[in-house]
């Protein structure tokens, strides 16, 4: 897949899960309520989403961005849907799990298993 590294993220579908791959300019955008935006707009018509948000490309996450991706899992529940998390550096990670957001959305190593986990589940 061709990533545009000036957006902050692209979506791709694979076996009717959502994956959500974070660019490294998420961390530099200075319009997180776009990306908010952008990531809501993905999950909103999707009935009972089941999405993966990709961290691999990103080494540096904002504290502010945590609440973007609470937004979407919000979202997404409401659906009767999950929300899975890929790939994520360990700094990231640690601030997810701090948070207790690990407890809500699951984490995986890799991004394949990942998506082959919300598949069956």
């Amino acid at each position: 897949m061709d990533q545009d590294t000036t957006s902050p993220l692209s979506i791709e579908t694979r076996d009717r899960v959502t994956v959500i791959h974070l660019h490294k300019s998420v961390s530099q955008s200075q319009n997180l309520a776009g990306v908010e935006a952008m990531l809501l707009d993905a999950v909103d018509p999707l009935e009972h989403p089941k999405v993966v948000i990709d961290f691999n490309a990103v080494d540096f996450f904002p504290s502010t961005g945590v609440g973007v991706i609470v937004a979407v899992r919000n979202k997404v529940a409401e659906k009767h849907g999950v929300v899975a998390l890929a790939e994520m550096p360990e700094l990231i990670e640690h601030m997810f799990t701090m948070t207790g957001l690990t407890k809500v959305m699951p984490r995986y190593d890799h991004l394949d298993e990942a998506v082959d986990a919300l598949q069956v589940g």
